[in-house]
């Protein structure tokens, strides 16, 4: 503990005893991985009222980044926030049917999170895409609807007034710009 630099806790520079229980790890474990060089950043807590594991400081995002288990997909929450959705309609799409469901469990509760797999949703992006991606910067998403309904083409999942929630098949998309240009 002699020559760290003493810092406040913000964020990411957080107590040992706190980064093990985010971490889902043993104090142990940090420890071991500080000496092998894994935690880089340590640092000591200038309140001098802090005594051991509470005084000595670790980056939390390298405690994570070292211990943490990947998760095997997006959970609900995760799957909202990337497809930038409403929490009603991202729970609606996410219990579609289009894409397979893993489990995980979380690291400080040990409660059990359905997931979505990564890959079926980079599968299910790499054959569809909303009707806000398709428009953009060939014409307005309401013309582009119309239009496809027109040519009978619908969307694989709908989600009213919403574009960004929209879903049609790339190939049927492309098909009928290539019919229309």
């Amino acid at each position: 503990m002699l020559d760290l630099e003493e810092q406040d806790e913000h964020d990411d520079i957080v107590s040992l005893d706190y980064a093990f229980k985010r971490a889902g790890c043993r104090i142990s474990d940090i420890i071991v991985g500080m000496v092998n060089g894994g935690i880089a950043k340590r640092y000591l807590s200038k309140d001098p009222t802090k005594i051991g594991f509470a005084r000595l400081l670790v980056s939390l995002r390298e405690v994570k980044a070292e211990f943490a288990p990947e998760s095997p997909g997006l959970k609900r929450h995760e799957f909202a926030r990337t497809l930038g959705l409403d929490r009603a309609t991202a729970m609606a799409f996410f219990e579609s049917g289009f894409f397979e469901f893993g489990h995980s469990e979380g690291r400080v509760n040990r409660r059990a999170h359905d997931t979505v797999t990564q890959e079926s949703f980079d599968a299910f992006f790499r054959e569809h895409a909303s009707l806000a991606e398709l428009a953009r910067g060939w014409m307005q998403p309401s013309k582009l609807r119309t239009g496809l309904t027109r040519a009978s083409i619908l969307p694989v999942w709908a989600c009213r007034e919403r574009r960004i929630a929209t879903f049609y098949r790339r190939s049927d998309v492309e098909a009928y710009r290539g019919r229309n240009c």
